[in-house]
């Protein structure tokens, strides 16, 4: 070999011979210029991302990328096409919403006035608009109660409840 000339065989052989627990430089870089090591995927890694591949039907590239993000074949579909059903939490594991909802559900069917407390910020209107617009689907007709910045205390009380003549959760 002349003057700048390099065989990658014998630089992996001679980093072999005096470090064996050392990983294969990928793509031949020893390291970046900060100093840090380029390390490849593992055996272990390409083995899984061939077998995704196989499975999947989705590209090499992409199953590398997927095993090194610790998707298995089975989760890759819902990681590649995420819906936002997937995403969110179920709401019943919300403390104290299954008796929420089922003391909703009976001031409903036997008529009874409910009242929906929302805050002034946009989370506040969001879910307040959100549940109205599901109770009238209903035939119910909610009255909201805006707590504002002024309100003393931002909380419902017992006395704004009754004032509104509304059930209370």
């Amino acid at each position: 070999m002349g003057r700048g000339e390099s065989s990658s065989r014998s630089i992996w052989c001679d980093v072999m011979n005096e470090t064996p627990n050392i990983a294969r430089a990928f793509l031949d870089v020893a390291q970046s210029t900060t100093g840090r090591r380029w390390v490849g995927p593992s055996v272990e890694d390409d083995r899984l991302a061939e077998a995704m591949a196989q499975d999947t039907a989705l590209p090499l590239p992409v199953c590398r990328t997927l095993v090194r993000r610790g998707i298995t074949a089975q989760d890759a579909a819902s990681f590649l096409a995420p819906t936002l059903r997937d995403l969110m939490p179920d709401p019943r594991s919300l403390r104290d919403m299954e008796p929420a909802a089922a003391r909703i559900v009976a001031a409903a069917n036997s008529g009874q006035k409910i009242a929906i407390f929302a805050d002034y910020d946009v989370d506040g209107g969001t879910s307040a608009a959100l549940l109205i617009d599901w109770l009238r689907g209903f035939g119910v007709t909610p009255t909201l109660m805006c707590l504002t910045a002024s309100t003393k205390a931002m909380v419902p009380t017992t006395t704004r409840c009754q004032h509104s003549r509304a059930i209370t959760i």
